[in-house]
């Protein structure tokens, strides 16, 4: 009898144990949000351009089938602004970034800001966009190869399609939108190199190294401009729909995702601190006075700090 009830406890006591042992938890299913993400990371990467690519995207949409689209949304990025959701429906704002459209013989640039929002069910435990059901909206790299996978029975007609293609690909100059409000005030200067923006006799220049090309030198110049300069007249320009949507675009380029912030103007510190690492861009303060050019050095590390400056005022 005490043998048995020594083996009887030796049991238990290797048995307790395992009865402590947690559960494996339930595999965390994608929230809404991580569901548009998805899809629109495939929409931009691998397109729904045929049916062929539509048949490769994740179980993430109710429809079954889309129809052949004549006509595709290109695009050079996006970005998700907001969601909501209750126990059965979700919302999900996202911003497209649109370089133009395009049909195989012809081609529209029209640049600007799209918004989406992208309606939500949730399905035997699975959340499923149901709508809208758009043109699919790709990158221009996307697009390209997917055109010159194509079989053309004339030579000249995939020139087209490629020539087409190539309108969309017009370099974006965010400066643009600075000049048509200050004319004259962008200079350009040492073979693209020393960028100045000059609203008065004053200005904030941008040196850059060998290794910098012109539009990144852009792209510096308008994110301090919009973000970080204490120059007074730059009030109203900031407050612009124009400017606003020249910056989104900015910071959507694929160049700066490792920035990526629900905060812009973080994101914008984050892209110029890395921009001028080492000394690659260099900031300065110029003053143009009777024919002279005095030039400052400043630190670009103090500038892009959350100090309050007094406003420059010409």
């Amino acid at each position: 009898m005490a043998n048995r009830a020594a083996h009887y406890w030796k049991f238990s006591i290797f048995i307790l144990p395992l009865l402590f042992i947690p559960a494996p938890s339930a595999q965390t299913l994608p929230t809404p949000t991580e569901v548009v993400q998805q899809y629109c990371n495939f929409d931009f990467e691998t397109g729904r351009i045929s049916s062929a690519n539509f048949s490769k995207l994740p179980p993430l949409v109710t429809w079954e089938e889309e129809p052949g689209w004549d006509t595709v949304t290109v695009v050079s990025g996006f970005k998700i602004l907001s969601s909501k959701q209750t126990s059965e429906r979700a919302a999900v704002r996202v911003r497209w970034e649109v370089l133009g459209h395009w049909e195989w013989d012809t081609a529209a640039s029209e640049q600007k800001s799209e918004v989406v929002e992208y309606q939500l069910r949730l399905l035997n435990g699975l959340w499923k966009i149901e709508a809208p059901i758009l043109p699919p909206h790709v990158s221009l790299s996307t697009l390209r190869t997917f055109v010159l996978s194509q079989p053309a029975d004339d030579p000249k007609r995939r020139e087209l399609w490629v020539r087409n293609l190539d309108l969309l690909r017009q370099t974006f100059d965010p400066l643009k939108h600075i000049t048509n409000n200050f004319p004259h005030s962008i200079k350009l200067k040492s073979n693209g190199r020393l960028l100045e923006f000059c609203p008065d006799n004053t200005c904030d220049g941008f040196v850059a190294a060998d290794n910098v090309s012109v539009n990144t030198l852009r792209d510096f110049a308008y994110l301090y401009e919009f973000f970080f300069s204490d120059f007074f007249v730059l009030e109203g320009w900031r407050s612009s729909p124009e400017a606003q949507a020249a910056t989104h675009r900015v910071l959507s380029k694929a160049e700066y995702s490792r920035c990526k912030s629900s905060n812009e103007r973080e994101a914008a510190r984050c892209a110029l601190r890395n921009l001028s690492r080492g000394g690659t861009i260099k900031l300065i303060f110029v003053r143009y006075d009777e024919g002279t050019r005095g030039v400052v050095p400043m630190d670009i590390t103090k500038e892009l700090s959350d100090k309050k400056p007094t406003a420059k005022e010409p």
